[in-house]
């Protein structure tokens, strides 16, 4: 006789589970930071998974990712080790583009935790970020306690374009599924997507996600970027989770890490003046991180 609980579980049913996990534990993450007085919104795949999908176990979730208020986020970061988590201490989340905007936590048999003070890097995500907060409404159920917030569909989108700007132009399918969805279930007022583009300087950011997800662009988003996506299609072409090199593949890291550095320094910011700004940001923010690792052996 089968024992029937040792059957493994379909990939539909283990991603189901997954998503079932990550949502309890970001339920029980943010409910604890709101009696704190701590202010938080769920972002991507925990809130997507329900608000999107028909049947959450469409949508793959890797890990729970949550954007703090910049003022409470070392504040989160210490509460996370009074709930079981500790900080992943490898160095790939210690130094690099991420470590910079968020830490990454880990509990044995959950998902990781990534706590983000912003959605991406550089100075306009990081004003975006803030600003965020004094415009989002209060979350919803099962998210709904005092000072946890839920993004709009316009802000979605643009976080969702630096968090592709970031990525080297390309994330997973489902990813640009996410933007389809989202644009078809809530749909965005254009208008506010241009003026929240416009602070976030990622108005070619949110020009390219579009285009990848097989959007249409916004009439002045579209002429403003006209030049820039004339430059980028001369170099990249489309593909299933967003842009890649024509010509020939990238071969090796360091290759690899080459390319996205010059497409997240230069051709994917909006001026020259936020990717000199933002790089120096970076730079500062890596410097801090090597030298607190120095000297914590």
């Amino acid at each position: 006789m089968t024992d029937e609980s040792s059957k493994p579980l379909s990939h539909a049913a283990e991603t189901f589970v997954r998503g079932e996990l990550g949502e309890a534990q970001a339920i029980e993450i943010l409910h604890s930071f709101s009696t704190l007085g701590l202010r938080a919104a769920p972002l991507k795949g925990v809130l997507f998974r329900k608000r999107l999908y028909d049947d959450p176990a469409e949508r793959p979730m890797a890990d729970v990712d949550l954007l703090i208020h910049p003022d409470h986020f070392d504040s989160a970061c210490k509460h996370m080790e009074t709930l079981g988590y500790a900080p992943d201490q490898r160095l790939s989340n210690r130094i690099g583009f991420g470590a910079v905007i968020e830490r990454v936590f880990v509990r044995e048999g959950r998902l990781k935790v990534e706590l983000h003070r912003a959605v991406a890097t550089g100075l306009g995500a990081a004003r975006f970020s803030r600003r965020l907060f004094d415009n989002a409404p209060a979350a919803k159920a099962p998210f709904a306690f005092p000072g946890i917030i839920e993004p709009t569909t316009e802000a979605t989108l643009i976080a969702l374009a630096l968090h592709f700007r970031d990525h080297g132009l390309v994330v997973e399918p489902f990813q640009l599924d996410d933007v389809r969805r989202l644009i078809e279930r809530m749909p965005p007022d254009w208008e506010r997507v241009e003026r929240w583009a416009n602070l976030a300087q990622a108005q070619f950011a949110t020009a390219c996600l579009l285009e990848a997800a097989g959007c249409p662009l916004p009439v002045s988003i579209a002429k403003v970027t006209a030049n820039q996506r004339r430059l980028l299609h001369s170099l990249m072409a489309p593909s299933m989770g967003g842009f890649v090199l024509r010509g020939r593949s990238l071969k090796g890291r360091i290759a690899s890490r080459a390319w996205r550095l010059a497409l997240h320094t230069i051709l994917t910011r909006d001026s020259l003046s936020e990717s000199a700004l933002s790089q120096l940001m970076h730079l500062g923010a890596e410097a801090r991180i090597v030298w607190r690792a120095f000297r914590q052996g």
